[in-house]
């Protein structure tokens, strides 16, 4: 590409939502944090209890960053 030369960006976006893919990629997503999130909230909180005081502290903290993640991705 010659220094003067610019290019236009393309934009993808809207042919992936327009293509019958996102749907399908968009709900597994949300199947996945539902997922995490029930866990986490359920069997994976029975699970934690007991852990060593410090080992659960960092659960807790990694759950919520996962948990953060996943939404950022779902968004």
């Amino acid at each position: 590409m010659d220094r003067g030369e610019t290019r236009e960006a393309i934009s993808i976006g809207p042919r992936i939502v327009a293509s019958g893919g996102f749907d399908a990629l968009y709900r597994e997503g949300m199947a996945l944090i539902e997922s995490v999130a029930a866990y986490l909230d359920d069997q994976g909180r029975i699970e934690s209890r007991v852990l060593p005081r410090e080992v659960g502290f960092l659960y807790a903290t990694e759950s919520m960053r996962l948990t953060t993640r996943l939404m950022q991705l779902a968004s």
